[in-house]
């Protein structure tokens, strides 16, 4: 039962990391935007490769996720949607775009 609080602990820690490195690049951290990058960037590119099949567009669409990111972090807002999902729904949307 210890374990589990404990577990319960480092996630609330581990949100607030989140929370503060996302709010620190909604205020133009360079810093806390390269760890943005940095820890979702193998994410973003996996999942459009695996759906592009090829690894330049692939490339080319996560360098436009983190562009988009970077511009419209001022409107992210955590209460509406996560922000793994909100990269992820940006890098959908060019994957469609892309293929039209």
């Amino acid at each position: 039962m210890i374990t589990q609080a404990e577990d319960y602990l480092e996630s609330i820690k581990t949100l607030n990391r989140s929370d503060k490195i996302i709010l620190s690049a909604k205020n133009g951290d360079s810093r806390a935007i390269s760890d943005l990058y940095n820890q979702y960037k193998p994410l973003i590119l996996n999942y459009l490769y695996h759906r592009a099949g090829d690894m330049q567009v692939a490339e080319e669409l996560t360098t436009e996720v983190f562009i988009r990111m970077i511009n419209n972090l001022p409107k992210y807002k955590h209460k509406n949607v996560p922000f793994q999902v909100w990269l992820f729904k940006i890098a959908r949307n060019l994957l469609i775009d892309h293929y039209r």
